[in-house]
């Protein structure tokens, strides 16, 4: 039985996957037998080989093969499904409110990749954000750009909780080129964008006004995250996106499984802000030293939640006495969870920035650039 799963995309680096995979143990482990990258079909087998060479304790390995061929090296997706019998009937147990659901990877950009178990109120939180926060219901149709080990993969996920049609695209974001993805929101009628400032950006750089080339007429909501959405990108995307549709940028991440701060659908918009904090959220800006609030004043702080909140880890795989857990959120301040980011709150118009993580590091080349 399998009763937590991880997920960790096939283009990573084999060490990124041997590090998240080697800390939990899988005893079965799904790969895709080959990865779509730039209009490319390329053969994933040889990594999952080194992989599971490299793995301490070996699992259980089937490939899904996403051409039709299967390269007999390990068994199919229909050698698992085989195993099951016309007799088996699905069965659906109860179980608590933290029990744990699935396992979710920190970037391991200052060490050895986190392993954080989520339980299944994360689906409080998505139904939350599906409803309250950006208005989804059957009729939408939502295309989220991002890959499986990204937060947001796990959060348009959720948004099946409300019943909208979801897009999925697999492969490079700029092949062949930027303008790619305008065309899928133009041909389904996309009503939910969620994209990058870094693609906005390579639009914008390449002169792309989408309003006057695809129709896109049934857009209400562009939904950024990844990186700071600056106050010039608001400008240029009312000068080329239809006039109707809600920008909207949100900061979270990987610790919760949804957002700090994020959309008002019935708000107003400053550019270079994030509009409110969700829902049971209980942000604030914190003095670095003193750890008291300063988010009235509009300085510069750390960022900090000081009441729990609905999806917190249960715990740290692999953390038995919890140290590593509490290290991480909440040796900056006593019973107050620090997310590691200098914020800042402006009192006229009540929207939030996030100015950056507390440390500096350099970002990846990727259309992500950070971690949500």
């Amino acid at each position: 039985m399998i009763r937590t799963y991880a997920n960790d995309e096939a283009k990573r680096r084999q060490q990124g996957c041997i590090s998240r995979l080697q800390q939990v143990t899988p005893r079965i482990l799904f790969a895709d037998g080959e990865s779509t990258y730039k209009g490319k079909m390329r053969s994933n087998v040889a990594k999952i080989q080194n992989i599971f060479k490299a793995m301490n304790t070996k699992p259980q390995v089937f490939l899904i093969p996403i051409t039709g061929a299967h390269e007999p090296v390990f068994p199919s997706l229909d050698d698992f499904l085989a195993i099951s019998r016309q007799e088996d009937e699905l069965g659906f147990k109860r179980v608590s409110y933290s029990h744990p659901l699935y396992i979710l990877y920190t970037s391991g950009t200052t060490g050895q990749p986190k392993c954080l178990v989520h339980s299944h109120s994360v689906i409080l939180q998505h139904k939350k954000t599906s409803v309250l926060h950006n208005s989804l219901t059957s009729d939408d149709v939502v295309f989220q750009y991002s890959s499986t080990s990204w937060v947001l993969w796990n959060i348009m996920i959720g948004h099946l909780s409300v019943g909208p049609t979801l897009i999925l695209y697999d492969g490079s974001p700029l092949w062949p080129s930027a303008k790619g993805m305008a065309k899928i929101a133009e041909y389904h009628r996309v009503t939910y964008w969620g994209c990058s400032p870094r693609y906005l950006q390579e639009l914008e750089m390449i002169g792309c006004i989408p309003k006057d080339e695809f129709d896109l007429s049934s857009l209400r909501m562009v939904q950024t995250g990844g990186s700071h959405l600056g106050e010039d990108q608001y400008h240029w995307f009312y000068r080329a996106f239809p006039p109707t549709a809600h920008l909207t940028s949100v900061t979270g991440g990987t610790d919760l499984v949804t957002s700090w701060i994020g959309t008002d659908p019935a708000g107003p918009l400053y550019p270079g802000e994030i509009q409110l904090p969700m829902l049971g959220q209980d942000v604030d800006v914190a003095d670095p030293v003193t750890g008291e609030s300063i988010k009235h004043t509009g300085r510069h702080g750390e960022f900090v939640c000081r009441k729990p909140f609905p999806s917190m880890p249960v715990f740290f795989w692999g953390d038995n006495d919890g140290a590593k857990y509490k290290s991480t959120y909440f040796d900056k301040f006593e019973n107050c969870w620090a997310q590691h980011d200098w914020a800042s709150y402006n009192p006229q118009t009540k929207g939030w920035q996030i100015h950056g993580r507390r440390y500096d590091f350099p970002s990846q080349d990727s259309m992500l650039w950070s971690a949500y």
